[in-house]
């Protein structure tokens, strides 16, 4: 287990499983094998794999606020967002000062329309640790969306000033220009938002 986390570190992912693979096989009731083993699944995007991953070793240890949180997050991806929140508050519940736990809560509640939950829950999250990109854009889009287009704009630039090279961020933060009739301003972000995304390959 303590290999595979050492290999994910290096970001080879697949050998980082195999390792995993390699502890539940040793002990069938290894709650972090089985909870690391999600995180490499999901990395790989493998996402009812890790969801399975997750649902073994919360099977194991039920009060486990990281599989938990993962496991919300793997939810969200796939678009499970009820299901998500219910596994982000199961985290919230065995730590409450728990800001990742809090994002996907956050997501959650986005992708079902409580757009001014999901603003707390990501204040929440900033409260907590105000360096969370996550945080910052999240609250961004969920301001957005409830058309305070000052106050996303400030989450944006917040989110950049920690993460500069982050396209997709640009790319939001130019369209909050756009809805303020700041057209020249949100051309050049989305012009930035491109040049990001072609250095990134995407």
């Amino acid at each position: 287990c303590n290999l595979g986390a050492a290999l994910q570190d290096l970001g080879r992912t697949e050998d980082a499983l195999a390792s995993y693979e390699r502890a539940v096989e040793l002990n069938a009731n290894y709650a972090l094998a089985f909870s690391n083993r999600g995180n490499a699944l999901r990395k790989m995007g493998r996402m009812e794999e890790a969801l399975h991953s997750y649902d073994r070793a919360l099977e194991i240890r039920p009060a486990y606020p990281e599989a938990s949180c993962n496991r919300a997050a793997v939810l969200q991806e796939l678009g499970r967002a009820g299901e998500a929140l219910a596994s982000a508050d199961q985290a919230l519940a065995g730590r409450g000062n728990y800001p990742e736990a809090l994002c996907v809560r956050g997501n959650a509640l986005y992708s079902l329309g409580q757009f001014d939950d999901a603003v707390e829950c990501y204040n929440r999250a900033l409260a907590i640790n105000g360096n969370s990109v996550e945080a910052h854009i999240g609250r961004g889009i969920a301001l957005q969306k409830l058309r305070y287009f000052d106050e996303a704009l400030d989450s944006y630039d917040q989110a950049i000033a920690l993460r500069p090279d982050h396209a997709t961020t640009h790319q939001y933060r130019a369209n909050t220009l756009r809805s303020l009739g700041r057209r020249e301003e949100a051309i050049a972000g989305y012009q930035h938002a491109l040049t990001l995304g072609a250095d990134a390959g995407q």
